[in-house]
């Protein structure tokens, strides 16, 4: 499976550096992920969350956080791999 980053581009949120928009595809058949998002923890490391959607809690406050998509762990390292190396480019060009 290739692993395309098509754009790299800045956040509306404070809390996200950038968001990605990447391509899975096999040569013949491909499928586009938007909203990937470009995060840095506390101890600095970058990484990359996935889509996600938010439902209200029934009878609270606040939102639960569910995947739009799923990876294997294989893949997802690949998509990370891929959308911080371009990630990087873009954030010393700009």
């Amino acid at each position: 499976m290739n692993v395309t980053v098509k754009g790299i581009r800045r956040s509306r949120k404070d809390s996200v550096l950038a968001e990605a928009v990447i391509e899975l595809g096999d040569g013949q058949h491909s499928i586009t992920i938007d909203d990937l998002r470009i995060l840095r923890n506390k101890q600095g490391s970058l990484w990359v969350a996935m889509p996600t959607y938010a439902i209200p809690i029934i009878g609270g406050r606040g939102y639960e956080y569910r995947p739009t998509i799923g990876l294997s762990r294989c893949l997802h390292r690949e998509v990370e791999d891929a959308a911080l190396a371009a990630f990087e480019h873009w954030e010393h060009k700009g």
